[in-house]
């Protein structure tokens, strides 16, 4: 996590017009990701009700 943003900084510095993409891109990778962890974090409390 730390890594993106470390890349999206200093691709700031480096191409500036391309702000507005990076966020983009970030933006969908933190929707995935924020997706994946509720579809596992959903399955987990599922399992210990029907235990």
């Amino acid at each position: 996590m730390k890594l993106l943003f470390v890349v999206y900084s200093n691709s700031n510095r480096i191409n500036p017009e391309n702000v507005s993409v990076t966020l983009e891109m970030t933006q969908t990778y933190f929707i995935k990701v924020h997706l994946d962890f509720g579809r596992k974090s959903s399955h987990i409390p599922s399992r210990k009700t029907v235990i």
